[in-house]
């Protein structure tokens, strides 16, 4: 693993961004664990801060089997943005979901099912570790793009 290649700032700052992600959910849900708000987004949060050091991972990943798990976890994870993002957007500022049900069930079933997916060689057939990682998708992936 060469620390200091061309990959390391930019997984240097992936990983930065998940230790930042990580203090903001912990920050928010200390600050009013009641509120449902503050949940939905300390839950985003955990997301972006789970695809970031995901991301980060898989850049300095020395072997293929940890850059898979890597990718398919930042994968997982951002497999359920749309749903978090829609669900905090519908809930804010009055603490009470106020958006479209069926399209709540909808994304996070999908975000779900897509969270799930991306463990599988369905999603991602194989990654390759180096600097950068070179990822070779598999057919579920377009699901994942087109949510």
């Amino acid at each position: 693993m060469n620390l200091f290649g061309p990959m390391f700032t930019p997984a240097l700052l992936l990983l930065a961004g998940g230790c930042a992600g990580t203090g903001l959910a912990f920050a928010v849900l200390l600050r009013h664990p009641g509120r449902h708000a503050h949940r939905v987004y300390a839950g985003m949060a955990a997301a972006v801060a789970v695809w970031s050091f995901g991301a980060g991972v898989a850049m300095l990943s020395a072997t293929d089997a940890v850059a898979w798990a890597a990718m398919a976890g930042a994968f997982a994870a951002a497999s359920l943005f749309p749903a978090l993002f829609y669900h905090f957007c519908a809930s804010f500022p009055d603490q009470r979901f106020e958006g479209i049900r069926v399209l709540d069930v909808l994304l996070c079933a999908g975000g779900a099912m897509l969270a799930l997916g991306a463990f599988s060689p369905w999603f991602l057939a194989h990654v390759a570790a180096g600097q950068p990682p070179v990822v070779l998708y598999g057919p579920l992936f377009m699901a994942h793009v087109s949510l």
